[in-house]
């Protein structure tokens, strides 16, 4: 499984094994059923600017639990102090047709280091079928119009290979 952004065109998840870190809530019987998680981020405290993407191979061949990892993502900007937020949801497809998920809105959320909450907004792509799931986290601070067209770039262009 692969993500690719074509105008960077990297790919996050060969060899090795592990190139980022990825820290969630999960329950022991969701723990129980994946075989691996690889993950990539980068984040920027000026901005709130964050692109992330995850990949989980599931143990065995059940469908992606799309409402679960939508409830955890949000629940994760809530207990890194986010308030006020507001989801929307739509279906989203790839360049090359692969269907999945946006979930997308906007909220307060909090300064690294700082009890101060400013408006952001975000997005998650969510991607899957049985036996894996693919998302990618896009945050930003709202009417930042570079961190926008980047945003916008990247979703333009996003790309994700279901095979192995």
């Amino acid at each position: 499984m692969d993500f690719q952004f074509l105008w960077v065109s990297s790919h996050y998840f060969g060899d090795p094994k592990s190139i980022g870190t990825a820290r969630s809530e999960t329950s022991a019987e969701a723990k129980a059923n994946i075989q691996d998680i690889q993950a990539f981020g980068y984040h920027s405290p000026i901005g709130l600017f964050t692109v992330a993407t995850t990949s989980i191979t599931m143990n065995q061949e059940v469908e992606a639990a799309f409402e679960q990892t939508i409830e955890q993502i949000i629940q994760g900007f809530e207990a890194q102090g986010a308030k006020n937020i507001i989801t929307k949801q739509e279906e989203f497809s790839t360049i090359s047709g692969v269907k999945g998920i946006k979930i997308f809105g906007n909220g307060d959320f909090p300064v690294p280091g700082s009890k101060e909450l400013v408006k952001g907004e975000y997005t998650v792509l969510l991607f899957g079928g049985k036996g894996f799931q693919q998302n990618v986290i896009l945050t930003w601070l709202d009417e930042d119009t570079y961190a926008q067209d980047i945003v916008d770039r990247i979703l333009s262009s996003v790309e994700v290979k279901t095979d192995v």
